[in-house]
């Protein structure tokens, strides 16, 4: 029989919460027992303890054995991004799900950010974001390249120095190639579905365009000897929405691969 992990104890722990007044680490670890399973009991004080230092749970007498579910914690749990945070590896394996050729570098820095923002590492979270975000450009740059198969312009990418000078280089190059238009063409003409791509276009001109600017600030901020931390509930938010940006990134990735 496996041991329960984490994640599996923390799902036990919050779902007990939500029927029960009153827990404590004892009696779920009884529970995990009575239901013949098998975990680490040092572990469960852990997880138990650390829902308490997030806020989740709150003592309910002032020798602090039992507990219950706070406001915010029984809000959070109807939250299904708020969830994901407490088990980086099944939010990691949504974003894969999602995102099938999403590169693995840019999966590690964002495993990286959501485990740093887990354990209150602000900064970490930060500054790894900020390389999630700048990889997936540069994928989406190094496929823009193999596409237009053409020595100039990959010369003219190469002589950009930062990734801010590599992507106005995309943005522009994707205008005067006029891609919105003649992209589905291309893939249209190999058989290759294009229904969600003007969707993306219009992404990576709102969406994408947005958030590079505030990974790359946020990430200099926070790499910088200075020091800047970013509010918690921002970060969060931030992480949150790197999905959709990363759907976007490499839908687009996908559809010059593909139309080459």
């Amino acid at each position: 029989m496996s041991i329960l992990t984490d994640a599996e104890i923390q799902e036990i722990i919050l779902s007990t919460a939500q029927k029960e007044q009153q827990l404590n680490p004892n009696n779920i670890y009884a529970y995990i027992e009575e239901k013949g399973l098998k975990a680490d009991k040092a572990l469960v004080y852990d997880v138990f303890h650390r829902l308490v230092l997030k806020g989740w749970l709150r003592p309910t007498d002032p020798y602090r054995q039992w507990h219950r579910l706070t406001v915010y914690g029984r809000a959070a749990i109807t939250d299904e991004i708020e969830l994901s945070f407490l088990d980086p590896r099944r939010y990691i394996a949504r974003i894969k799900e999602a995102i099938p050729n999403m590169d693995n570098i840019t999966i590690n820095y964002l495993r990286e950010s959501v485990e740093a923002f887990t354990h209150e590492l602000m900064l970490s979270a930060t500054v790894a974001l900020g390389a999630a975000s700048e990889r997936a450009i540069l994928e989406l740059v190094d496929s823009y390249c193999n596409f237009k198969n053409d020595p100039s312009v990959t010369q003219r990418f190469e002589k950009a120095c930062s990734i801010k000078e590599k992507y106005e280089l995309l943005k522009e190059q994707f205008k005067t190639d006029n891609l919105r238009r003649t992209l589905p063409q291309m893939l249209d003409s190999k058989g290759i579905a294009t229904s969600d791509l003007d969707r993306h276009f219009i992404g990576f001109e709102t969406i994408v365009d947005n958030l590079f600017h505030i990974y790359r600030i946020n990430r200099n901020d926070a790499g910088h000897p200075i020091g800047v931390e970013m509010d918690k509930n921002s970060l969060r938010c931030n992480i949150a929405a790197f999905r959709r940006y990363a759907e976007t990134i490499f839908a687009l990735k996908y559809a010059l691969d593909n139309a080459g």
